[in-house]
């Protein structure tokens, strides 16, 4: 009598991988969307909130944001247009004017810190309106920006922020293999 062993059955991969972060992209537009058609009521400083969702993308350069962006932009009510590199560079500039004696000249000439913040706020949701074509849902993908994480909760409560995070060495080897001299890279690494 011949005994035969069960076939084992191997794990393969059946689902590639672009698939799977396809449905993913898919299943996140649908959870940013839903907070879209939200009644439109004053802030605390009295201001209305944006029609528009605003969504930050952001994390470490060479973390996948710009695969994200790319993944998001496939959907009619959503537009992340191009990274602006402008945005990091007012809200590191909006840092310094926080403190010291710039502060201290600010308050001098009547601008409170409720002023700045209303004036970056106005400056940065112009320039992500400004970037492309008008959407329901418009998207911001400045990796760097996500160092003045609380100050752009702050400025902006009713925003959504997607967070991008990836295995550090994964990112180093990305960073060395891709290398791009880069000013912004400079301002990650001065903080």
């Amino acid at each position: 009598m011949i005994i035969r062993r069960p076939r084992m059955i191997k794990f393969q991969r059946s689902i590639p991988l672009y698939i799977v972060l396809l449905l993913f992209a898919i299943a996140l537009s649908y959870y940013i969307l839903i907070g879209v058609y939200t009644v439109i009521e004053p802030d605390m400083n009295g201001t209305k909130k944006t029609s528009q969702q605003i969504v930050f993308i952001g994390g470490y350069p060479r973390s996948g944001t710009t695969l994200m962006r790319v993944l998001l932009d496939v959907h009619p009510m959503i537009r992340c247009g191009p990274e602006t590199r402008v945005i990091p560079k007012i809200l590191n500039l909006r840092g310094q004017w926080g403190r010291g004696k710039e502060s201290e000249r600010l308050t001098a000439a009547g601008l409170y810190p409720v002023a700045v913040d209303s004036a970056v706020r106005s400056f940065i949701l112009s320039l992500i309106q400004n970037a492309g074509e008008n959407a329901l849902v418009l998207c911001n993908k400045d990796p760097l920006s996500f160092i003045y994480l609380e100050y752009l909760a702050e400025i902006f409560p009713e925003a959504k922020f997607i967070h991008m995070v990836r295995d550090g060495r994964a990112v180093i080897n990305s960073l060395v293999k891709h290398y791009i001299p880069d000013s912004r890279y400079i301002l990650l690494m001065s903080i």
